[in-house]
């Protein structure tokens, strides 16, 4: 029997190595050192390869049945160990894989409850209307998020409260982003391109995936594997085009030149997972993010407030588990509650 309890730890621990390699390669595709690290650790043991697929395979269907009860509450149960800091320190790279390799030891030890629920990915495919140009339209609703297989097995996941319409011709695929945001896994086609409009820019694909976000301050476009180019949408001009990297983020706001920079990949496309994840972020923009995905928004009544700082990861429209967690650890105090409109959030003396 204690043989028994022993091997059970070592496949813990197996599980939970293999669950962090899945996370690393998944935020670095193209690191060939990483790779490299990958395969000399992955062929020492074949029980190694093994535990590195079931992590492939839970994160396979963490991702499609998000949105499940179930799988929210072990979420929920994870992102709880998460320290919400203070003070102005960084949440660390490190501490972001951790998060994500024992959420994967979570869900590996549910294998019964898939099999039980018979649950597997299947895209959603529902319409909201024709566009005026005869292409569909994909909507959702606050807080709601809706993944799409469009004709040619390309799959678009939109965020909460984010619209587009998909229209196909001979010679290109175009989806344009009305409002929101979406991200896209392109199926190759060098015949016909994949071009997402949103706002003033245009951004090309081939065969990629990347994350594209409208709001009114401007567009961000996050690349995570292959390659995009960003141009202008009203007219392809080559002195103002730009080739994303992965890892890379344009950020083009209407009040300024477009700017390309390094980014957190996971964190950028965290909400796909339904979380959002802050890094040294001001409480006020903390705020504004996790209000995109509830209808009864939290307010700051109190200037002080705005620019405390908030590093952790938080489940999107929990806005009564997120009030709570800043009640906890930070001097506030809801001064105002009403399940209907929303909450009021003061400084505690």
């Amino acid at each position: 029997m204690k043989e028994s309890r022993n091997t059970r730890k070592v496949d813990a621990g197996l599980d939970e190595e293999a669950a962090r390699w899945s996370e690393r390669l998944r935020e670095a595709p193209d690191d060939s050192k990483l790779k490299h690290a990958f395969e000399i650790w992955v062929s020492a043991d074949p029980a190694r390869r093994s535990a590195y697929e079931r992590a492939e395979q839970a994160w396979a269907v963490a991702r499609a049945h998000a949105d499940a009860p179930e799988l929210s509450a072990l979420r929920s149960e994870t992102l709880s160990r998460t320290v919400i800091q203070r003070e102005a320190r960084r949440f660390s790279t490190r501490a972001f894989v951790a998060l994500a390799a024992s959420l994967l030891i979570v869900l590996l030890g549910a294998g019964a409850w898939f099999g039980e629920f018979g649950l597997r990915p299947q895209a959603d495919t529902h319409v909201a209307g024709v566009a005026p140009d005869g292409g569909k339209l994909y909507e959702t609703a606050i807080g709601q998020r809706l993944v799409i297989t469009l004709e040619d097995d390309s799959v678009v996941t939109l965020d909460t409260a984010s619209r587009i319409s998909v229209s196909y011709s001979r010679t290109e695929r175009t989806v344009r982003l009305q409002s929101g945001q979406a991200f896209f896994k392109v199926a190759r086609d060098t015949a016909r391109p994949f071009a997402v409009l949103a706002g003033e820019k245009r951004v090309v694909a081939v065969g990629t995936q990347f994350d594209v976000r409208l709001s009114r301050d401007g567009v961000a476009v996050t690349l995570v594997e292959g390659k995009v180019r960003v141009e202008p949408a009203a007219a392809p001009d080559v002195a103002l085009t730009t080739e994303l990297m992965p890892g890379q983020q344009l950020v083009a706001r209407t009040d300024a030149v477009a700017l390309v920079r390094q980014t957190d990949v996971s964190r950028a496309t965290s909400w796909r997972h339904g979380q959002a994840i802050f890094e040294n972020d001001s409480l006020s923009s903390a705020v504004a993010e996790m209000n995109r995905y509830s209808r009864r928004p939290i307010v700051l009544n109190d200037a002080r407030l705005a620019g405390l700082r908030i590093s952790g990861a938080f489940e999107t429209g929990q806005s009564d588990a997120f009030v709570e967690a800043l009640t906890t650890y930070f001097p506030t105090i809801v001064v105002k509650a009403n399940n209907e409109s929303r909450i009021e959030l003061g400084w505690r003396n």
